[in-house]
């Protein structure tokens, strides 16, 4: 699951919506909650739920509360640099 922040400011600003009222950040944790909630009551460990964090500049100085917030909600992090080409270059 993408997760951009660890909260709904930081992480909605990052991924919107279609309609700005929609809360992402929201649904990303009712999802975890639901898949986790799940496996624990199936006592299996699989599905394995990882976030992936794009490191941007509107979420930099939210990494650590993005993996503290996530903790117990997903299995792994994977927290990586955007690089980004334009069409010429592809």
């Amino acid at each position: 699951m993408s997760v951009d922040g660890s909260n709904p400011e930081t992480h909605n600003a990052a991924r919107p919506g279609q309609k700005k009222s929609h809360n992402n950040f929201n649904d990303v944790i009712a999802g975890c909650e639901a898949i986790q909630e799940e496996k624990k009551k199936r006592g299996q460990k699989l599905p394995l739920v990882v976030t992936l964090t794009t490191i941007n500049r509107e979420n930099y100085f939210d990494l650590v509360n993005i993996y503290e917030r996530f903790k117990g909600l997903a299995d792994m992090h994977i927290f990586y640099l955007s690089w980004w080409i334009d069409d010429e270059t592809a």
